[in-house]
């Protein structure tokens, strides 16, 4: 017969397990995160939609009533109700309403001119702080993180003396087999020596992720959906496979069954322009032709180091590991000047600044408080005729004016490099966070230093410095 696993028959760890990590994804958030604040919108077709950027810009508190069934705004989320009549993201809100007569439109709480996401990014934190308590908990963005719950799925393997059991749920729990995504009955039925380590060790991993969701929908009343694999890049491509309120396995031996068919940019790092010039210098498109192009030829093509990465992206192997980051690494805020509304005076920009500034400081106070940390470094992101800029430099402190002026003072720079220049898109954010209690003489410095204008010394920023960061 099959032999048994290791842990069957000792208490000894498997040598170098494979991991069962899990993507967990919330299910249309920001929808969910307007009914919990107004019952009356439970079971209607929701959209959650943007503020007009070229109409009023009058603070709008979460408070506040926000149902503006007028707006022609562009929506940022769509409940399931909404989408089963064809409504979509990024639709305007009369489109909207042609496939959807009955849609309820939310407009976004706004705050210094702007959209205002506190009381989803609150919300995220919430559910953050339970997925927490099944393993390693990556905050990856408002609504979705990454968890490695292989300590976790161990402990069961041993205890159960590896058998799996059905997960809590089952009706919520899918399997990607031959035939594509089926119900999980069938594969949790494997008889004792068909199991292969590796997927006894992702059966164990889906009971453990169950529970989780069964929690945040119980204690906190959102739906969330997951995928669970062995590691990031696959988790995050069989997350989507089943929504709403679902969770989706996908076993080893199926890999390349759910990979082949894909686009090439639909893999991590190959949306932009090296999965374009990947496409194109090859003649190919989908993973599996990309799977089929010798290890020797990418290296040639590409370098020693894009060439085996690619040809180990195409077999869904990555390195990427869960990181403990239940905080995000930055905080940013922005906000985006389309068509005439674009800026072409520096007045403009310092006047942006500071109301970016103004929410940037805010946030930076809730969460010195929340977290005990302060940062050290901040950032400054611009779009300008379709490139991105970025500089940096030290914190010079926790006030509205001045980290807008130090702002503004690496903006002057960049202005001054050039003849003509127009911004769409402006970002401040701040990040490289030490803990208060492991450098006590930080709040002096910060008291210190708001005093001094801004000035710090230019670097080179984050690589985004955009809003929500993790």
């Amino acid at each position: 017969g099959h032999p048994h696993p290791v842990w069957r028959m000792t208490s000894r760890v498997p040598a170098l397990p494979r991991a069962v990590v899990v993507h967990v994804d919330l299910d249309a958030f920001y929808c969910q995160v307007e009914v919990g604040r107004d019952p009356s919108l439970q079971g209607q077709p929701i959209a959650v939609v943007q503020y007009n950027p070229f109409g009023d810009l009058r603070t709008i508190l979460p408070s506040e009533p926000r149902i503006f069934n007028d707006s022609n705004g562009s929506l940022i989320a769509v409940s399931y109700e909404a989408r089963a009549f064809g409504v979509k993201r990024n639709m305007r809100g009369d489109e909207a309403r042609r496939q959807c007569p009955e849609l309820q439109l939310v407009q976004v709480p706004t705050a210094n001119g702007k959209a205002d996401l506190t009381i989803y990014r609150e919300a995220g934190a919430q559910v953050i702080d339970i997925l927490a308590r099944g393993g390693v908990c990556e905050r990856a963005s408002i609504d979705e993180a990454y968890l490695d719950v292989t300590e976790e799925a161990l402990r069961r393997a041993r205890r159960d003396h590896g058998r799996p059991v059905l997960p809590l749920n089952p009706e919520q729990c899918r399997v990607y087999g031959p035939d594509g995504v089926a119900g999980c009955e069938a594969w949790f039925s494997t008889p004792d020596w068909a199991w292969s380590d590796a997927d006894e060790l992702l059966a164990h991993g889906a009971a453990v992720v169950a529970e989780l969701r069964h929690v945040v929908q119980t204690e906190l009343g959102y739906s969330c959906s997951a995928g669970i694999a062995h590691n990031k890049l696959l988790a995050k491509l069989c997350s989507g496979l089943h929504k709403p309120q679902q969770q989706t396995i996908l076993p080893e031996s199926a890999v390349q069954r759910l990979l082949d068919p894909l686009m090439i940019a639909k893999l991590r790092s190959l949306g932009g322009k090296l999965g374009q010039q990947v496409a194109q210098v090859l003649g190919i498109e989908t993973v599996g032709q990309l799977r089929a192009v010798p290890e020797t030829r990418l290296r040639t093509l590409f370098g020693p180091e894009t060439g085996p990465w690619l040809h180990r992206m195409a077999r869904g192997q990555s390195s990427d590991r869960v990181q403990q980051r239940t905080l995000p690494k930055s905080l940013g805020c922005g906000k985006t000047f389309r068509a005439q509304n674009a800026i072409r005076t520096l007045q403009d920009v310092q006047y942006w600044l500071q109301q970016i500034a103004r929410e940037l400081a805010e946030r930076i106070g809730s969460d010195r408080e929340r977290n005990q940390r302060v940062p050290q470094t901040m950032g400054v992101g611009l779009s300008s005729h379709g490139d991105h800029v970025s500089r940096s430099c030290a914190m010079p402190g926790l006030s509205v004016e001045s980290i807008a002026s130090a702002g503004l003072a690496l903006v002057r720079r960049w202005v001054a490099e050039r003849a003509e220049w127009t911004v769409t898109d402006l970002y401040l954010s701040a990040c490289n966070f030490r803990s208060i209690a492991a450098c006590p003489s930080i709040a002096t410095f910060f008291q210190s230093a708001a005093g001094e204008g801004g000035q710090g010394t230019q670097g080179l920023a984050p690589p985004d410095p955009r809003p929500d960061s993790p």
